[in-house]
Order: C-alpha cells, then sequence, then structure tokens
C-alpha cells in the first residue's frame, strides 16, 4: 500500500509539473521595452519578415520565368523556380535580389536581372485611439509617433501600459510616458507590428 502510494504521489507530481510546461510554452509573457533579445532577428524598416508578399520578376534573358507572388515562407525562405529557395527574411528587397541571382546564375542562366516587388506596408494601431485602424508604413516611425498617426491617445487610455505585437509574435510593453522623456523606450515600429492601447483602470 505504502508503494502505491508513492507512487501515485510521483505520478501526480509528474502532470503538474508538465501542465505548468505547457502554460508556459502557450503563453509567452510580455516583456518591458529595454530590454534585449539577442537571438532575435535585427530588424529594420526594410527588412522584409516571415509572412510579408513579394513578387519576383525576371528579366534581361530571351524566355525568362513567369513572374512569382508569394508570401515569405514561416522558416524564412522563398521558393524559386527549378526548386531553388533563398532566405529572404530578415534581409532587404536588394538583398533578396542579390540572393535569387546567385542561386540562378550561372547554374541555369548566364545572366539574368532580378527585380523584387513588395505591396503597400502597414503597421496597425487599435484600442484607445482617435482613430484605430492599419496605418500605411512610409519610413521610419516609432511607438509614440505610430499612435499620434492614429489620431493620438483617447481621454480613457492608459499610456504606461503600451502592448507592442512583432509579426513574429513577440510582444513587448511600452510606457509611453517615460518614452516621451526618454528616447530609448520609444521603440522603432516595423511593417505588420500590432500596437493596442489599453483602456486606463482609473
Amino acid at each position: 500500500m505504502k508503494k502505491f502510494t508513492i507512487r501515485c504521489w510521483c505520478l501526480l507530481v509528474g502532470l503538474i509539473a508538465i501542465g505548468c510546461l505547457g502554460v508556459q510554452a502557450a503563453d509567452p509573457v510580455a516583456k518591458p521595452a529595454g530590454t534585449q533579445d539577442s537571438g532575435a532577428l535585427k530588424l529594420t524598416g526594410e527588412t522584409l519578415q516571415v509572412s510579408e508578399k513579394l513578387t519576383i520578376e525576371f528579366t534581361d534573358v530571351s524566355t525568362p520565368p513567369m513572374p512569382i507572388t508569394q508570401n515569405i515562407h514561416d522558416d524564412g525562405t522563398i521558393s524559386l523556380p527549378f526548386n531553388e529557395s533563398v532566405m529572404a527574411a530578415g534581409k532587404t528587397k536588394s538583398q533578396i535580389s542579390d540572393a535569387v541571382h546567385k542561386a540562378l546564375v550561372p547554374k541555369y542562366f548566364k545572366r539574368l536581372t532580378v527585380i523584387i516587388k513588395t505591396e503597400d506596408r502597414h503597421f496597425y494601431v487599435g484600442g484607445e485611439v482617435r482613430t484605430p485602424g492599419r496605418v500605411l508604413y512610409a519610413g521610419e516611425v516609432t511607438v509614440t509617433k505610430a499612435i499620434q498617426a492614429a489620431g493620438d491617445f483617447t481621454d480613457f487610455a492608459s499610456r504606461k501600459n503600451v502592448e507592442l505585437t512583432r509579426l513574429n509574435g513577440e510582444r513587448i510593453i511600452v510606457n509611453c510616458k517615460k518614452a516621451l522623456e526618454d528616447a530609448k523606450f520609444d521603440l522603432p515600429v516595423y511593417p505588420g507590428d500590432k500596437i493596442r492601447i489599453r483602456r486606463s483602470l482609473y
């Protein structure tokens, strides 16, 4: 009986531990602005990210491949003719063009011009702003500037607890009052990012 009780207790502890791990994996915690993630992909407003749509056009050859329109795959790559692929996430259009050219020339073509095109790029601002919705990304912009582009805070907005969600799912909490005093807390916003302003509790 004693051995049976010990086994049951061990099984219960194991199930609880597994459950805790599952909760941690499913609910990533948002980190405050100013913290660094050494393993994170270095982003800029010019770099493309996973799920962004682009079109590849080929010229300067007698029978060029058909243009290809696709979204960047979850692994960061894009598909090319002849079952080739190259990494696209984290690269600029110029860098992607160079990578595609190297993958196809001279292996399949003696010469080839590669043109990368993208659609208009946007970020999103929702919650307690005066004009929530999609905002055209027209160049470098920070969280506070993005909120201003959406009509600025409402009178009920929580300015210390603004949530910035990157396209890759990373969540960051921005204190906009602090960001206005110190620029290092006013994080850059990239295409595909989402900003959510909560309602103040008081």
